[in-house]
């Protein structure tokens, strides 16, 4: 992507992402603690854009003047009769020329590789404060109220930014223990319920209606189902698909004999269980309750690492996707 292009993409995704507008802001809803700290992490990614905003400028203008030289070399190079003036590629004239846009070159790579670098800073800034808004906005204005609780402390040997990173791998763990509770199957109990209770929905949807042969000698009614056809012309999918019914032979089947499709259901729900892994729906939501409890006391005390680093004097980048909880300091309650 073009350096300008990059600089406009940078300018529309701040204007979408990081809104700063005062009037309204749901940032007044919150504690002064919070709304200061909210407030504060805005101005930073406002900061980190005009940044930005400056690089880009630096870097066309080295651009354009690096293209300039670049010509004008072209020209001093060039035959008399292309309108150049035809002097050899190592006369100095042409020499100094060419030492100054590799030193514009080089320029050009430095500041390219710290624009990347702030770059990265200013996105995970802007993602931050998007979800910090986004999450204040969605409370709908109720009270907030500030989490009160001691400071953790560092273990021995470790500085905050030890701490910080410490509490990221708990973090980590618990992400993958969250994944692992989630992904956990049923037990093979309810599996075998809900089996039993799909059957017999089956089986009322499959039992033909006999009423008119008795009544009047009419045909039976047997259960229908929709067929899923594909018609195809001249070699391609028509977008005219038919309705086609037909007698619903699952169903049917079900009717005929509930009890053995049941055991057959359940003998494949014997083989694939695995109850020793297996959560009931209870039991899967104590476990996510726990896992996120525990996932949000961590963020707090990482938060807690942040401002003790930087009230050392170092910055650490806050996570984009941290909890607003952890790190406005309010009460989940």
């Amino acid at each position: 992507m073009k350096l300008w292009d990059r600089a406009v993409d940078a300018v529309n995704a701040a204007l979408s992402v990081s809104p700063l507008a005062v009037n309204g802001d749901p940032v007044d809803d919150l504690r002064a603690e919070a709304r200061d700290k909210l407030l504060n992490l805005r101005q930073q990614a406002k900061d980190a854009h005009a940044v930005l905003v400056s690089l880009t400028g630096e870097l066309n203008e080295l651009r354009n003047e690096k293209q300039q030289i670049d010509s004008h070399i072209k020209r001093l190079t060039m035959g008399a009769g292309a309108g150049g003036f035809q002097i050899a590629p190592d006369h100095p004239t042409v020499t100094a020329e060419q030492a100054k846009a590799a030193r514009i070159g080089d320029e050009m790579v430095r500041l390219n590789s710290l624009y990347d670098a702030r770059s990265s800073r200013w996105q995970d800034l802007a993602r931050l404060v998007s979800g910090l808004d986004a999450w204040v906005k969605g409370q709908g204005g109720r009270e907030l109220v500030a989490h009160v609780a001691p400071v953790p402390k560092l273990q021995r040997g470790e500085t905050p930014s030890d701490a910080v990173e410490r509490c990221r791998r708990r973090l980590r763990e618990l992400h993958a223990d969250l994944a692992r509770v989630e992904a956990a199957p049923i037990p093979s109990a309810q599996a075998k319920e809900a089996a039993q209770r799909e059957v017999a929905r089956l089986a009322a949807q499959g039992c033909p209606n006999v009423g008119a042969l008795v009544e009047a000698g009419a045909k039976i009614e047997w259960p229908m189902s929709r067929a899923d056809v594909a018609m195809w012309a001249d070699g391609k999918p028509s977008p005219h698909v038919p309705l086609v019914r037909t007698v619903d032979p699952l169903a049917l089947a079900a009717w005929l004999n509930p009890s053995a499709m049941t055991a057959a259901l359940e003998r494949e729900i014997d083989e694939l269980a695995d109850d020793a892994a297996a959560l009931t729906d209870e039991a899967r939501a104590a476990k996510r309750a726990e896992v996120l409890a525990d996932l949000l006391a961590v963020e707090r005390d990482e938060e807690a690492f942040i401002i003790m680093a930087a009230a050392s004097g170092i910055e650490i980048m806050r996570r984009p996707d941290a909890s607003p909880l952890a790190v406005l300091g309010l009460s989940g309650s």
